[in-house]
């Protein structure tokens, strides 16, 4: 049980596979989960960061300038 309340692990191994494998393309669809410090720190490791957007509105107090293409299926997003 304390992996579900401890997430560390999970970018401990996240940054390890992303600086193993130096993707040209990182995708992550869980926008609202995983930390924007994060994404920011381990950049420098990938080309291109993508972002993917659908279910719900995300925080408007957030910065998500740290990608560099979101795209959306959300209603209230799309033009």
């Amino acid at each position: 049980m304390y992996r579900a309340t401890n997430r560390q692990w999970v970018y401990e191994v996240m940054t390890a596979q992303i600086k193993h494998y130096k993707p040209d393309v990182l995708l992550n669809q869980a926008m609202d989960r995983v930390s924007n410090d994060f994404l920011r720190e381990i950049k420098p490791h990938v080309k291109l960061l993508v972002g993917q957007q659908g279910g719900r509105p995300l925080p408007e107090t957030e910065n998500w300038s740290v990608y560099d293409l979101v795209i959306s299926s959300f209603p209230p997003t799309l033009d």
